[in-house]
């Protein structure tokens, strides 16, 4: 329970803090490619989960992350509340613990590396566009 729980948040959070979105936009994929930058946060979590010994089944976490999107659409979420508002976000025990734990195991999670890294640092993009940019420019340099 932990893991999804976790893997929901680190899939959705990050997005809409570095965004400004609200929730429904990944289960919404609006703008396009968003409910991907998601899914793919989920998939490098999901693989440290198993990893761990926690073997999830990739189709129902992505169903949870776009039920949980849904059912909170008009939602803002507690990390971009927090980043608005200049305050410290949970990103370090979220994708930053993602992170740390993929790094022990010799799993690469660059996105959630790359997203930690763009929320501790107070990045804002206006669009999905830019965050997209920013994702690119940060995996062609590894």
């Amino acid at each position: 329970m932990l893991w999804r729980k976790l893997i929901v948040n680190a899939a959705i959070n990050p997005i809409t803090a570095l965004t400004g979105l609200k929730n429904g936009c990944i289960a919404d994929d609006s703008p396009s490619g968003i409910q991907q930058l998601a899914f793919s946060l989920a998939y490098e979590a999901m693989l440290v989960a198993k990893k761990s010994g926690v073997d999830l089944e990739p189709p129902a976490i992505l169903s949870l992350i776009l039920k949980v999107s849904r059912d909170t659409e008009d939602n803002t979420s507690s990390m971009l509340t927090d980043f608005k508002a200049g305050r410290p976000t949970e990103i370090d025990a979220i994708n930053g613990w993602i992170m740390r734990e993929g790094k022990g195991f010799g799993i690469p999670t660059y996105l959630n590396e790359c997203v930690a890294d763009a929320v501790k640092n107070s990045m804002y993009f206006e669009n999905f566009e830019k965050l997209e940019d920013h994702i690119a420019a940060s995996l062609e340099s590894i």
